[in-house]
């Protein structure tokens, strides 16, 4: 029977074209074929491109027999084939290696973990789990899935060696390949071909918890063991109270390994640490599923088999997180530190180096150079991802244990953003203010409701000390009660040097932000107080700095009286108008005080002490006479009119002798009381005029 319409012609000229395209990737023992098949390949691309002769014309059909057609139809399918086992050889070539690298890595740990510690069983570590597939053994189409099912059927026969053990403490949702891909049958055969099964391996990666291979020795089941040597699964609890105390506990003690509350395997207390897990359940859920628990653990300390199911499933919850935990280490580690590529001698000495003093913890990792940031631990990012992968998993396949633990630490989160919202509120706020807006010129005098009076009771205010009684010991002893009293050193603000006012200054901004202020009036009150510290007023005038002091205690009271007004001003923008004006009065404040003081001592200046008379003329001595001598004469005025003159010796003076000044002779009364009493005569007579 022959094809000869056109239909089938181009038909098969499509195939033929496909076949064309896929032959690069055809193995060689394939593409011979038969001497039928080459013939035909050949007329379908002459047909399908078109002879030279044949150029500008419609094409002309071919002829082909039944059985030519069905030697393409298989070639098609024998190079499909070939194309899916090769790359399944490759898949399992890199399952492989991977598994080498993860061998010398546990060789390498063990043989670390020899020198420190020779401590570890079998009961240390928990059981094993299912082995995953590596990240690149994902993604195949479904006809190159097909292709491999179809190609391993005859080849794929469960394995009887392995350990079935091993999934006692796996929980359901995870016996499925952690990364939602079942993989092929071909696979898992080339993982079980590659490495056969081995003793269990100590999950818990604890450095301390090293287990030679060569000493373990397989444990013989006694008949009560394999009796109870059985998965515990939901199906086993019947109460729906145990049931709903059983998944909640697993989940809480997910969360609780988290924050670090958990015990070895080894540890005698385990039980007590899982059943005191159980208890504390009931008190952080809801009212209905609390009081369900609180029911189900009621029932679970009654019934001692249930609770020991019970222990058992909620201890499942530690296992499955730690070989969650390795199952995404194992998948990102090697592909993160560069231990796929390179000779074996190479990848060990980065796994000896990583491993040295736990460099692999600590970020700025640096493997060419072998350097780490010592100032960073655990700031590796591949620490991040492994914990944002597990915990807060936006994946939809993710397991529901992840879920549950990953809304608990949600939850946990916004309770405590919560507590932190209230304690704020709790804080005593401080009001806005305009950045752009300085106090002003002038802040008004606080009125004094008792000023007057306390004026008064300064100026009678007396010395005298008040005694009261106090207890010493046994004794009743009689005490000042000014010791009671506030110490008279207490200054006020206003009062304050420059330097304490310093001091002082740099504890009330270091105690604001420790007391968490609002960023934006610590900046401004930080920028206050530099102000003032380098104003110009502290070097122009010798009152500059206690006219600083003066402006940082009105101005700063006056701040917070606007705050709470709601009227705020930028605190840290300087006045240098009020400093001026606070400058003046406290010249004016000086210069009243020294004109008060002036009165006050001459008001109260003793009366002057009355002294003897004090004798001014000297001693008389004969003048020493120089110059002519003239004739005395003695001029007298007679009855007639005439002058006489009296003749003597006389003599003219210099100038070069000494003037004595001659004082009147009168009466000097040198008694106050004497002066006081001349003085009431005197009144007394002009009163009586």
């Amino acid at each position: 029977m022959t094809i000869s319409t056109w239909r089938s012609s181009a038909a098969a000229t499509a195939a033929a074209e496909e076949a064309d395209s896929e032959t690069p990737s055809v193995p060689a023992k394939h593409k011979a074929g038969s001497r039928a098949a080459q013939g035909m390949e050949q007329a379908f691309l002459v047909s399908s491109q078109g002879s030279p002769s044949m150029k500008g014309k419609k094409a002309s059909s071919v002829t082909l027999s039944m059985e030519e057609y069905a030697e393409l139809l298989k070639l098609k399918e024998d190079q499909q084939k070939s194309k899916a086992k090769q790359k399944s050889a490759e898949k399992a070539k890199k399952i492989q290696e991977d598994l080498a690298i993860q061998a010398r890595n546990k060789a390498l740990l063990e043989q670390e973990d020899g020198e420190e510690s020779e401590q570890g069983s079998d009961d240390n570590s928990p059981p094993s789990k299912k082995q995953n597939q590596p990240p690149f053994a994902q993604m195949d189409s479904p006809a190159e899935d097909d292709a491999e099912m179809a190609d391993g059927e005859d080849e794929d026969e469960d394995d009887p060696n392995m350990d079935q053990t091993n999934m006692d403490h796996t929980d359901e949702e995870h016996e499925a390949p952690e990364d939602g891909d079942g993989g092929s049958e071909e696979q898992e055969l080339a993982i079980v071909n590659a490495n056969p099964p081995k003793e269990k391996e100590d999950s818990d990666m604890k450095p301390n918890s090293k287990v030679d291979a060569s000493k373990k020795k397989p444990k013989s089941k006694s008949k009560g063991q394999s009796e109870k040597n059985y998965k515990v699964v939901l199906d086993n609890f019947k109460s729906s109270d145990v049931l709903a105390l059983a998944e909640r506990a697993k989940c809480y003690l997910r969360t609780q390994i988290c924050f670090g509350n958990w015990v070895l395997d080894s540890d005698e207390k385990r039980p007590n640490w899982v059943w005191s897990i159980l208890n504390e359940t009931p008190s952080i859920l809801p009212p209905i599923a609390s009081a369900m628990a609180a029911k189900g653990l009621e029932i679970a300390g009654e019934d001692d088999e249930v609770k020991k199911d019970l222990l058992t499933y909620v201890l499942y919850g530690k296992t499955c997180l730690f070989n969650n935990i390795i199952t995404k280490v194992r998948q990102c580690i090697a592909g993160y530190f560069s231990l796929t590529t390179g000779s074996d001698a190479n990848i060990k000495v980065k796994v000896e180096w990583l491993l040295t003093k736990s460099n692999f913890l600590y970020g700025g990792l640096d493997i060419k150079e072998k350097t780490v940031n010592r100032s960073k631990p655990f700031g590796n990012p591949i620490i991040r991802d492994i914990i944002q992968n597990i915990w807060f998993s936006t994946a939809k396949n993710g397991s529901k244990s992840d879920l549950m633990t990953t809304d608990v630490l949600v939850l946990l989160q916004e309770e405590q953003e919560k507590e932190c919202k209230e304690a704020e509120k709790k804080k005593p706020q401080l009001g806005d203010f305009d950045e752009t807006v300085k106090v002003g010129n002038f802040i008004e005098a606080r009125p004094a409701q008792r000023m007057q009076g306390c004026i008064s009771a300064t100026a009678q205010f007396s010395a005298n000390d008040t005694f009261g009684l106090a207890q010493v010991d046994n004794t009743i002893a009689l005490k000042a009660l000014s010791a009671a009293k506030p110490s008279k050193k207490a200054l006020a603000d206003g009062d304050l040097t420059f330097s304490q006012m310093s001091m002082a200054k740099n504890t009330f901004l270091n105690l604001i932000e420790k007391y968490k202020w609002h960023k934006k009036a610590a900046q401004a009150l930080g920028d206050f107080f530099f102000g003032i510290e380098v104003h110009h007023m502290r070097q122009l005038s010798e009152n500059g700095e206690k006219t600083l002091i003066h402006y940082q205690v009105q101005v700063r009271r006056e701040w917070h009286d606007q705050l709470a007004l709601g009227n705020g001003f930028n605190i840290g923008l300087i006045n240098e108008v009020l400093i001026n004006t606070i400058y003046s009065g406290i010249l004016n404040e000086l210069q009243v005080a020294s004109i008060n003081q002036a009165q006050h001592h001459q008001a109260n200046r003793s009366a002057p002490y009355v002294l003897a008379p004090t004798h001014t003329t000297p001693e008389s001595v004969t003048p020493t006479c120089f110059g002519m001598e003239l004739p005395k004469h003695n001029a007298r005025r007679t009855a007639a009119g005439d002058w006489s003159t009296q003749m003597g010796m006389s003599f003219a003076m210099t100038g070069t002798t000494a003037k004595v000044a001659h004082p009147h002779s009168k009466t000097i009364i040198t008694s106050a009381l004497d002066v006081e009493a001349r003085n009431t005569a005197l009144r007394t007579v002009l009163e009586h005029r």
